[in-house]
């Protein structure tokens, strides 16, 4: 009877966690189970992948003012006959 009550467990704690489903004991020892929503699922990972792409946009407007400036600079040397 009670490998049965084991086995009936293990296979609701399977199927809780196929439906993204997490259980917890209280503090009073009440279990208590919560489902997870969209956001704590999938939407963490879209934040991440919408903050890595602009940081690396902001990367490449940084390099590109950069490399704009120093030829600039370069240009206005070479018509002023700067020779160091």
């Amino acid at each position: 009877m009670e490998s049965t009550l084991q086995m009936l467990e293990a296979r609701n704690l399977i199927v809780a966690r196929a439906a993204h489903v997490y259980c917890s004991t209280d503090k009073h020892g009440n279990r208590v189970c919560k489902k997870e929503n969209f956001f704590h699922r999938v939407g963490r990972w879209i934040l991440t992948a919408i903050l890595i792409f602009f940081g690396l946009i902001a990367l490449m407007i940084l390099c590109c003012c950069i490399r704009r400036k120093r030829s600039k600079k370069n240009k206005e040397a070479q018509a002023v006959g700067y020779q160091g």
